[in-house]
């Protein structure tokens, strides 16, 4: 006799993998004489064994061929049977929930740090800013009246500052005198721009000191306006020693130093005999003026031509009309120049004098420039007046007034760490939905029987219950610190919406993860940079705010500034959410983040059926066209899909061939290839089979072998190549959600919750299969006594062993009474014992449960498969009756 080689599979058998060419299929018969045959102890079996005698002749090969030519012209035909006679007890979304809902409830009480965290870390932000708030404290002002006439001869002039600067060359300065080699002077700075050169100042004084105490003068008090050579002066002084504003960059809103930095050339425009007289007076006052005359010109245009020509530009003065009866000119200055026009009401004004605001007409020459030209018409008008004025600005007088310097100055930071509060939320639920899908909880849920909407439905229930809780405290301790003008109800509705929109926000990110711990690195990077667009640039336009709004944290950013703003003057109220003083208005942000909501929720819906994963099967991009399409050419229940040539061995050991109409499952050229290295890997080669109502199929073969990969096909955690499988006439790869109903699945990891016990893990599986009441507890009472688990009833999975853990997860299997039971390996990890006690337990299962298992043990495949196929390298090599293969293979 010439025998094979053996292979050793593992456990306690061994089995022939039958090398050959693919062929394949099985039947639905078992044989009377299996029972006696299964008697025998498995222990003592002897290896499978193929003698010449057992070869395949070509006689028997062509006929082989024959048949399977046959095979596929009847499964061409469709499915015939009718399966309506089977009673399924369907499950309904409500059942589900509460039992979803229960669990979810049962492990937070027994997980209190997470949930404790997403509580606490938010208030915990809020507080750092009430701190601030604190330390800052709230200024008090009292009514004030600037106006003083009896101080107008103390009032300092321009000239005064001026005295402290001089030119370090004769010449070198117009006006300064040549400065003292004696003294210290600084005359450091970049002079390339100006058109003067040696311009120095004391160094007693400083240059920042001189600077600043001119661009502070301005306090609301009487203040002279500057004559044009002062102004010409500091603008040559702030020029030299810093060439860029931080507005000119964006970085910081109109100041009092992009306002004397806003200079350089001035243009006029006008009649040109007009605008020679005028400048002939300038130049005549003035010593600098002609350093920074451009020229007269007849028109706008023209002017605008010249001043491109040139870096640095002051203005544009334009005389409209120069008569008897009128004067009519406009002064055109840079818009760093003056106050932002954007804001013509200031909505954070809390009282009093403010800073730059309207000083910045005196620092950028404005007042001054519309002074000489007042003079000159004047004096043209009245040629013997000989008009000279000094001109004063001051504040108006005002009343008592609080400001919160928290909310002035920091109200464009401040929710920034308002968004950051949430960031720990968003990056811990991001992982929770990813850890599910990583540890394949979320699928073997799925597989059960579970609706995808019921667990998205309490992953919103538990969120929104923690985040209104959250949301509640956050606006106490606003109200009750520093904002306290505003309307609670809308900044309580604000945060709210703001968390609502975080929760399909973290299952968006979620979609693009399969491994929880890189989710829980790059999920608060994703978050952070979605805030950045509002917080880093404020001031930005209301079309790229809008936007922007787009983004949830940056849209909260937005509503959160107009807010603090409002809080520092009267308040934010319900009419506020549509004034004109908001730019873009609040309602319009408010409705876009309601909008991101639906929009998140549509897009987390979409990647999560379309992206790519480990486990589970994905839908087309356009399965949202092609799903109604199928529905309406009645293609979901339509013909069966084959799939290519059958993929058994040609020379295999095979009872009875053909895929069983009668079956209670029909595989149909089930096909899965892996590419590994730029190499293809087939898992499953075009496999048909089926399975037999009542009957415990067994599949087995090595690790390896593709019974895995098989089963997962099956269940729709891998979505197949090629091929379909049919379970009691419903399509896998169709009627996903419907074939589910059927099954109760066993996998090789456990699919247990540390927190919960055994009770509550058979409770909650047995609810999802719609058991209720008596029926439950009785369903629950007994697998707990199948599995020997009465004693461990109580104990959480976290402290059960791994057999133990085994046994539960078989119980969980079988306890909501599913017509259909997948086991993959499910004694794995048992003790002899353990395994002889769950053999026990299988066969007396088998008479109500149509139950296919996978294994590598030869004993077990012996004792327990009614029907047996062999899976070598993802192809079956041999498939009967226990006593058909061991009187073919000895």
């Amino acid at each position: 006799m010439d025998f094979s080689p053996m292979e050793d599979v593992g456990g306690f058998g061994y089995y022939n993998p039958l090398q050959g060419p693919w062929v394949g299929a099985g039947d639905c018969e078992m044989s009377d004489e299996r029972d006696g045959e299964n008697q025998q102890d498995s222990g003592n079996q002897a290896p499978l064994r193929r003698g010449r005698k057992n070869r395949v002749s070509s006689d028997e090969r062509r006929a082989i061929q024959q048949r399977r030519v046959n095979l596929m012209h009847e499964e061409e035909k469709g499915p015939q049977q009718d399966f309506a006679a089977y009673e399924v007890r369907e499950s309904f979304f409500l059942d589900q929930l509460l039992a979803v809902t229960e669990r979810l409830f049962r492990q937070c009480l027994r997980m209190r740090a997470p949930i404790l965290l997403e509580l606490v870390v938010p208030p915990i932000f809020v507080c750092i800013t009430i701190i601030l708030w604190s330390l800052w404290g709230t200024d008090h002002f009292s009514a004030t009246n600037f106006v003083d006439y009896n101080q107008l001869q103390s009032v300092i002039s321009t000239n005064y500052y001026v005295t402290y600067s001089c030119s370090r060359t004769p010449g070198g300065v117009p006006g300064l005198p040549v400065c003292d080699p004696v003294r210290l002077v600084d005359c450091e700075g970049d002079e390339s721009t100006l058109p003067v050169k040696g311009l120095c100042v004391y160094s007693w004084v400083g240059v920042p000191e001189l600077l600043g105490s001119f661009l502070n003068g301005f306090t609301g008090r009487v203040a002279q306006v500057p004559s044009l050579d002062g102004i010409i002066f500091f603008q040559w002084l702030a020029r030299k020693h810093s060439t860029t504003s931080a507005a000119e960059i964006g970085g910081l809103p109109n100041t009092r130093f992009s306002a004397i930095l806003a200079s350089g050339m001035l243009y006029f425009v006008g009649d040109l005999q007009v605008l020679g007289g005028l400048t002939a007076e300038l130049a005549r006052t003035s010593g600098y003026f002609h350093y920074v005359n451009g020229g007269s010109y007849a028109t706008m245009a023209e002017a605008n031509v010249q001043a491109k020509t040139n870096q640095f530009n002051w203005g544009i003065v334009h005389i409209r009309r120069f008569d008897v009866d009128a004067l009519d000119a406009i002064i055109y200055l840079n818009n760093t120049a003056v106050p932002d026009f954007d804001e013509i009401v200031a909505d954070a004004y809390p009282g009093g004098y403010q800073f730059n605001r309207a000083e910045m007409y005196a620092i950028s020459g404005y007042l001054t420039l519309q002074k000489l030209i007042s003079e000159y018409y004047i004096n043209q008008l009245f040629p013997n007046l000989g008009l000279r004025t000094t001109a004063y600005i001051a504040s108006q007088p005002f009343v008592d007034y609080h400001q919160s310097p928290l909310l002035m100055y920091t109200r464009d930071i401040m929710p920034l760490i308002f968004v950051l509060a949430f960031l720990f939320s968003v990056a811990s639920r991001t992982r929770a939905i990813v850890l599910e899908k990583e540890m394949r909880i979320h699928e073997a849920m799925l597989i059960m029987g579970v609706k995808d909407s019921v667990l998205y439905t309490t992953w919103f229930v538990r969120f929104i219950a923690v985040d209104f809780t959250v949301c509640l405290f956050i606006t106490v301790l606003l109200k009750c610190t520093y904002v306290t003008q505003s309307d609670p109800f809308i900044i309580f509705l604000v945060f709210f919406l703001f968390t609502l929109t975080n929760i399909p926000l973290a299952g968006l990110i979620a979609a693009f993860f399969s491994r929880a711990r890189l989710a829980a690195l790059l999920s608060p990077i994703i978050y952070f940079v979605m805030t950045l667009p509002t917080v880093a640039a404020p001031k930005t336009n209301a079309a790229l705010t809008t936007i922007f709004a787009l983004l949830s944290p940056s849209a909260l950013a937005t509503i959160l500034q107009q807010i603090l703003a409002a809080e520092a003057t009267r308040g934010f109220s319900a009419k506020s959410m549509q004034s004109s003083l908001y730019e873009p208005k609040t309602i319009v942000v408010f409705c876009i983040m309601i909008a991101d909501f639906f929009l998140y929720c549509l897009i987390m819906f979409y990647l999560d059926a379309v992206m790519p994963k480990d486990w589970g099967t994905t839908k087309h991009p356009l399965f949202f066209i092609l799903d109604p399409i199928r529905w309406l050419r009645g293609k979901k229940g339509g013909n069966c899909e084959a799939g290519g040539p059958d993929g058994r061995a040609v020379d295999g050991i095979f009872e009875n061939d053909g895929v069983k109409e009668d079956g209670a499952v029909r595989l149909l050229g089930l096909r899965k290839v892996y590419r590994r290295g730029g190499k293809q890997f087939v898992a499953v080669n075009n496999l048909y089979w089926s399975l037999c109502e009542g009957e415990i199929s067994v599949l087995l073969g090595h690790n390896g072998a593709g019974k895995t990969t098989t089963l997962n096909m099956m269940t729709g955690m891998v979505k197949p190549d090629g091929g379909d499988c049919y379970v009691y006439g419903f399509s896998v790869r169709h009627q996903l959600s419907r074939v589910r109903q059927e099954i109760g699945f066993c996998p090789q990891h456990n699919i247990l919750w540390p927190e919960l016990t055994c009770r509550e893990h058979l409770e909650f599986f047995a609810q999802i299969k719609g058991l209720k009441g008596a029926e439950l507890e009785e369903a629950v009472q007994r697998m707990l006594n199948e599995t020997d688990l009465q004693e461990k009833v109580d104990f959480p999975a976290s402290r059960l062993s791994g057999g133990q853990k085994r046994k539960l997860s078989v119980a969980v299997a079988f306890v909501g009474r599913s017509r259909l039971v997948f086991l993959d390996e499910p004694t794995a990890g048992m003790d002899v014992g353990a395994r002889r006690y769950t053999w026990e337990l299988l066969k007396r299962m088998s008479s109500s449960h149509t139950v296919l298992l996978t294994t590598h043990y030869m004993d077990e495949a012996d004792l327990l498969g009614h029907r047996i196929g062999i899976l070598s390298n993802g192809s079956l090599q041999c498939s009967g009756s226990s006593l058909f293969l061991k009187s073919r293979l000895g």
